[in-house]
Formats: C-alpha cells, structure tokens, sequence
C-alpha cells in the first residue's frame, strides 16, 4: 500500500511539474480559458500556481462568470457581487491587461465602488475595456471622465453608459473604440459638441446613441467607420485611409442638403472599399432632386451594400443607379428591399425603363444579391438592367424575405430566365424563405 501511495505521490509530482513549468503565456491562456471562480481555485494547486491567479492580466466579469459565481455561493445577494470583485482586484499583483465588466449584475447604488475599479484599471496599464449591458433594465453608469485619459487603453467598447462632455478627447493607443447605446450629456441646450483626436484609431462604431451635437474626428489611421441610428446635427470626419463606411439614419430626415452631399462624401473617401448605407441616408444624399451621374469615382469601391430601400422612391433608386455609374471596380452589390409598403406612382418604373438610365457596364460585378419582398415589380426592372449591364457577373442570389406561394414564385422565375444576360457565366441562386 505504501509502495503505491509513493508512486501516486511521484506520478503526481512529475504532473505538477510538467504543467507548473509552461511559459507564463500558456499558463496565462490556461486561465483565460476558465470561469473566474475555477481559475482562482487553481491557487490551491501548488506554491507556483498560488502566485499565477492573482497575475492573471485578464479579467472577465460576463454574464456566464456571474452565473457561475452565483451557482457556487448559494444564494449570494446581489450587493456580495461587487464585494468579490473588490477582493480580486485588491489581491491582484502585475499589469490588468484586458477587463470586461457586465454592468447589468452591479446595483446601481454600488457604482461608486465601480469608479474605484475605473480608477485603478485606468491606473494600472489596463489595454482592452469592455463596460457592457446583457439586460435593457437598470439605471445607467455615468463613466468618470478619467478613463478617457487613460495613455494605455487600446481597445474600449461601452455600451449604455453616460458620457460627461470633454472638450478634446485624446487617446494616443487607441486602436478600436465602440459606442452603444450610450447617452452623450451636456449642460448646454445645444447638446454634446466634442473632438475626437486618436491618432492609432483604426475602428470606430457609434450605434443608436444619442446626445451628440457635434463631433468631430481626428484619425488619420481610421479603418472602419461605423455610425448606426444615432442622432447628431453633425459629424465630421477627415480619414482619407478609411477603407469601409457603414452608416444607417433608420428612420425619415429632412432632405434639405441636395445630392452634391454624395459627391462630397465620395471625395473624402478615396480608398474605401466596403460602403453600406439605408434607403433613409440615401434619401438624404438626394435631397429631393434627382441626381445625374456623379463628378467623382469610387475606384476602390468592391462592395456596396444597401439596407432598407424603397424601391417605389425615385430619390432612393435613382441615387443607387448613379452610385453604381460611381464605382468602376464594383465586385459585389447587395440590395435589400424595405418591408415598409409606400406608393410614389410610376415614377421609379419610367426612369428605369428610359434607355439611358444606366450608361456605363459594371465591368467587374460577379455577385449580386437581391431580397424580394411583396409584389417585386420595380425589382425585377432593376435587376433586368443590372443583368444586361454586367458582363462578369457569375452569381445572382435571390433571397425571399417573405414566403411566396407556389403560384408567384414560377411566375418570378420564368421572368429571370427571359432576362437578356450580358455575362454567359451567370447562375441564378434562390433562397427560399424559412416558414416556422
């Protein structure tokens, strides 16, 4: 019995050693991967492994992590939640690379304890700060305007958050910055006005946020831009590097700035590749005229995507036939009907069907996507002229956003298949819609 417990002992000594001297960034990975309670039981496995939890550079306080935590401590009150986070912290030694923190499990009378975090992360070489919410309910976190001085931050994303204003915001390491759901605050009626100065900013998203007035960015390394359902009176930007542009008003705007906002806007983007825009901003671009062939060329434009389009809007459609006039290089074009059912008339049919509605060929298209809705007439003339127009096109995906009957669906493709094809390589792909 003896003999065994020591080769039980040396078995498991020889285990310890072969796992206790990994490099620290193998280690490091082990913990990433586990929850922050079994991680901080690993502390029990050796005098080594003692001292790599509270070194652990990541710490992930998500949804999952609370479960867990919570299934553990049986029936832990919510106020012990921010107890646990304070004795992780204070135990910490080394650098906090990465902290994510789901502020939907801290009671809001327990966010001064949050700031204390904030303060030391923004103290301690914190590189990655996620502040997210997993639930709609709960008061929102007013964030101290001391984070956004923090010189070590290199990728920040706060979601439901109230932002103080700052007249100049100035992140040197910045490479990703998100925005959602954030309300930007100001003392003055005029609302939030700030500029934005981040020099190694390479992503940025500002989704359904509101509060802003004006601002302004400055980043010249800006990559993606992304601005989704976000109310402000004005965004400037100059970004010449900036390779894809996703912007969405979702909703109706007054269209008092006319189409030469489009050329303009074109002109200070000449690298972008990816562009995806709604019916409602290109409603905006047109500014109720209807718009010619554009001055300026997206050379380096190869996906163009269009959301929500009312193809019964002459503004909309028209100003879609001059940006693909636009854009020489143009390899994949996605179009997206609304569901919204609105009636112009005729108008959109006859400026399709006027022999030069559409001059140029898109030389380069090869795939293009088109969600059919209801009683798709104006659809099918546009993909009739797209079809005669693009000599390399080899996919055509027609997705239904609505089930068709039987009945309407022959109908439809009997009229693709009688569609003139300048490209003889291209195939037609349906994708039915999915019934529950």
């Amino acid at each position: 019995m003896t003999n065994c417990r020591s080769k039980c002992m040396m078995a498991s000594e020889g285990l310890e050693d072969r796992i206790s001297n990994l490099p620290s960034e193998i280690i490091d990975r082990i913990l990433e991967c586990m929850s922050v309670r079994d991680a901080a039981r690993t502390s029990i496995l050796s005098r080594k492994w003692r001292d790599f939890w509270p070194m652990h550079s990541k710490l992930i306080f998500d949804e999952h992590t609370f479960r867990v935590i919570r299934h553990g401590v049986l029936l832990m009150p919510d106020n012990q939640i921010d107890k646990i986070i304070n004795k992780i912290l204070l135990q910490h030694m080394g650098p906090i690379v990465k902290f994510l923190l789901d502020l939907s499990y801290i009671n809001s009378a327990r966010y001064s304890d949050v700031d204390q975090w904030m303060f030391f992360l923004s103290r301690n070489g914190v590189q990655e700060l996620s502040l997210l919410y997993s639930k709609l309910t709960g008061k929102s976190y007013r964030l101290p305007s001391y984070v956004f001085t923090s010189s070590s931050l290199e990728h920040l994303a706060l979601h439901k958050v109230i932002i103080k204003p700052l007249a100049c915001i100035f992140m040197g390491n910045l490479t990703s910055l998100s925005f959602k759901n954030v309300k930007f605050e100001s003392s003055s009626s005029e609302g939030y006005s700030s500029c934005l100065r981040t020099p190694q900013l390479k992503r940025l998203s500002i989704e359904i946020c509101n509060g802003i007035h004006h601002l302004e960015i400055v980043a010249r390394s800006l990559e993606v831009l992304t601005i989704y359902s976000s109310a402000a009176r004005f965004i400037g930007f100059l970004n010449p590097n900036i390779k894809e542009f996703n912007f969405a008003w979702c909703r109706e705007v007054p269209t008092k700035h006319g189409f030469h906002l489009l050329s303009r806007l074109l002109a200070k983007l000449p690298k972008i590749q990816i562009l995806r825009f709604d019916g409602f901003f290109l409603k905006y671009l047109a500014g109720g005229h209807t718009p010619s062939e554009l001055p300026r060329t997206a050379e380096c434009l190869e996906y163009l995507k269009l959301d929500d389009l009312n193809f019964k809007d002459l503004d909309q459609i028209a100003t879609v036939i001059s940006l693909l006039q636009s854009c020489p290089n143009l390899c994949i074009l996605d179009l997206k009907v609304s569901s919204r059912i609105i009636t112009y008339g005729d108008a959109v049919l006859n400026y399709l069907n006027t022999p030069n509605c559409m001059k140029h060929n898109l030389i380069k298209l090869k795939t293009l996507r088109l969600y059919l809705y209801q009683n798709p007439v104006e659809e099918l003339i546009l993909l009739k002229l797209l079809l005669a127009r693009s000599p390399s096109l080899v996919k055509i995906i027609i997705e239904e956003t609505r089930h068709m009957d039987s009945v309407e669906g022959f109908r439809i493709a009997r009229e693709l298949l009688g569609f003139t094809r300048a490209s003889p390589n291209a195939n037609i792909i349906w994708n039915r819609c999915k019934t529950s």
